[in-house]
């Protein structure tokens, strides 16, 4: 992992603009905006230059904490809550 050392934020960065797109290509589907989301997070940890597995935490907290916000905020939970 040393090759990547310098360049880690970079890769997460790609990773969540990849996950992002293939976000933007999916009808109806809203949970990869929080894991994209999460690899961003993740990205800014790495640019902080802290360790692989605080960066692997803060990808799945973040995650976990999108997903339940993605969860509540959901279309169809709007709708039930104007009824």
């Amino acid at each position: 992992m040393d090759v990547f050392h310098d360049s880690i934020w970079q890769l997460w960065f790609i990773m969540a603009c990849i996950i992002l797109v293939i976000e933007l290509t999916l009808v109806n589907s809203y949970y990869l905006i929080a894991v994209a989301f999460a690899a961003g997070l993740a990205a800014l940890t790495a640019w902080f230059d802290v360790s692989i597995n605080m960066q692997w935490l803060a990808f799945i907290v973040g995650s976990i904490a999108g997903l339940i916000g993605m969860h509540t905020l959901r279309p169809s939970a709007l709708k039930k809550k104007q009824r």
